[in-house]
């Protein structure tokens, strides 16, 4: 473990190489004892700094606990991304998916899925990559069976007929659970409740809330597998998502900056812009999607 945690602050700026499964989660396991410590000798020294009504020595030594845990956290930043590319490297994933800790909570999930999966050469040797690679002639079951046999798989390809069929599945059971909802409030409103029916509500909210998390990655891999197989280059489909990922959380952003200030501090026009540009790279995803195999680069040689 030593020789690991001297690794990652010696290879602080090395982003070529390769981090292996062990090593990263050793190195991660060490940050956490680390932090944890400093955590707590903050929370000792507050607890005696309790009894004294005007700042003492504790207080001091609580603050400075504080602040080695903020420098702490600050110098072993770049240490950090440069591991956290290295892992994906040995994954077989761009660089820049470590963007993904940007983005609050679903993106870091999904990062951190990322860094628990295998490296490329085991999956080589285990026959596990890719996992799916579908022909245009992709049927319904074998579509419906790629989708959850790929749950992480962003290396493969799915076809235009593979994608569309899960597509379409996927809409269906969107339909079914808004269906049923809309019973809820049917019957509501027939009983004059408030609020749709308690009976129906509760569960098919659960159920999609679930539902949601669950099919969020494999979606996403699915697509990514759709855009290779279109013949979009990783990079750029990275950019695509970044793009759309950024612009909504920017524009989120200045909407609550202009609701806290009360209206003084609006950025109406540029919220509608960023908008109006994420709208612009889903549709290019799209439009991508419905691209037959190697379409994309069959037009950039023409």
């Amino acid at each position: 473990m030593k020789a690991v945690y001297q690794t990652f602050w010696k290879n602080y700026r090395e982003i070529n190489g390769r981090a292996s499964r062990r090593d990263f989660w050793l190195t991660q396991l060490v940050h956490l004892l680390v932090l944890v410590g400093l955590a707590l000798l903050a929370l000792i020294f507050k607890l005696l700094d309790s009894f004294s009504v005007l700042p003492s020595f504790w207080t001091a030594l609580r603050l400075t606990s504080l602040l080695l845990l903020a420098s702490y956290l600050l110098i072993s930043l770049l240490p950090n991304l440069s591991l956290m590319i290295r892992r994906l490297n040995a994954v077989g994933l761009p660089k820049l998916l470590v963007l993904l800790m940007l983005a609050p909570v679903v993106g870091q999930i999904v990062l951190i899925i990322f860094l628990c999966l295998p490296d490329q050469r085991e999956r080589l040797l285990l026959g596990l990559s890719p996992v799916v690679e579908e022909s245009e002639k992709t049927g319904p079951k074998q579509a419906l069976m790629d989708y959850f046999r790929g749950y992480f798989d962003f290396t493969g390809r799915t076809s235009r007929a593979g994608f569309w069929w899960m597509a379409l599945f996927l809409v269906i059971l969107g339909l079914i659970l808004t269906g049923i909802y809309g019973t809820g409030w049917l019957l509501s409103a027939v009983l004059h409740l408030e609020g749709p029916a308690p009976i129906l509500f509760v569960p098919v909210v659960g159920l999609s809330v679930l539902l949601a998390v669950a099919l969020v990655i494999p979606t996403l891999a699915m697509q990514v597998r759709r855009l290779r197989d279109a013949g979009l280059a990783g990079k750029w489909t990275i950019l695509i998502y970044g793009g759309i990922l950024l612009s909504l959380l920017l524009s989120r952003s200045l909407a609550y900056v202009s609701l806290i200030s009360y209206g003084r501090n609006s950025y109406a026009m540029l919220e509608q812009l960023l908008f109006l540009l994420a709208l612009v790279l889903m549709l290019a995803i799209f439009v991508f999607s419905l691209t037959p195999k190697d379409g994309l680069l069959e037009e950039v040689e023409d």
